[in-house]
């Protein structure tokens, strides 16, 4: 990350979330810096802590979008269950990968195991007034896979949850591998998220719709080659038009 930021720095300011929907908010991009640039993580991993020295040396406010759920618990993200990987996992109705993973491995959304995956209490609270934080549902289904009930409770529970254990508002949500239709749409508008970002390829002007925020995905490991390519979204575009993405 600190390799990724120094090569961004000179080229754009970094910006947070919340005072671009501001400006997307009131028509007035003008109140934003030139190149204005967010930095999002997603799900609340617990190597998120480690990073905050570098959001401080690079003067960044990030938003880490949380599963409300699986922070500050000892429970894991499904697809760091122990068992086998299921190939067409992201694609099973919820419910029935649900069923597949308590078969395969007594895997249960609320199963405590010794190992911790995501960030604890003491750790958000150590960096919340250096990140903003935003809902990623409860536990990261795939939301278009799940039935009404559950959609709606996993966008606006995991809300009113963040908030009693951060114990301030949170205003913004990520869908869950960008997959997202017009119900999570309403879904997100209708729980009072001010904005929701998805992983569709592209910038953001006074023009998007501020439920289905665009991005540019940048790999974990990216070399700064690669960074440059998925930063400008070169990759991504080559891909869809080689018929191989969305």
């Amino acid at each position: 990350l600190a390799a990724h930021l120094r090569y961004l720095a000179p080229r754009y300011s970094f910006a947070a979330l919340s005072d671009c929907i501001d400006a997307l908010e009131r028509c007035d991009l003008h109140a934003l810096p030139p190149r204005a640039l967010v930095i999002t993580l997603d799900d609340g991993h617990r190597g998120n802590h480690a990073l905050l020295p570098v959001f401080k040396e690079f003067g960044v406010r990030p938003t880490i979008f949380l599963c409300s759920h699986i922070v500050a618990t000892h429970r894991k993200f499904w697809w760091n269950a122990p068992c086998t990987r299921h190939p067409e996992a992201k694609r099973m109705p919820h419910a029935e990968l649900l069923a597949w993973l308590e078969a395969e491995c007594g895997h249960r959304p609320e199963k405590e195991y010794e190992e911790r995956d995501a960030l604890s209490a003491a750790e958000l609270r150590e960096m919340q007034p250096h990140v903003e934080f935003g809902a990623h549902t409860m536990y990261h289904p795939i939301l278009p896979m799940c039935d009404d009930a559950a959609c709606n409770a996993e966008i606006a529970e995991s809300k009113k949850t963040l908030e009693a254990l951060l114990d301030a508002p949170v205003a913004h949500f990520a869908y869950p591998n960008g997959d997202y239709g017009a119900r999570e749409l309403r879904c997100a508008a209708e729980a009072g998220y001010r904005s929701a970002r998805s992983t569709g390829n592209g910038w953001n002007d006074a023009e998007t719709e501020r439920f289905a925020l665009k991005a540019m995905v940048v790999s974990d490991c990216a070399s700064l080659n690669v960074l440059c390519g998925q930063v400008s979204g070169i990759f991504k575009t080559a891909r869809r038009l080689r018929g191989g993405d969305r």
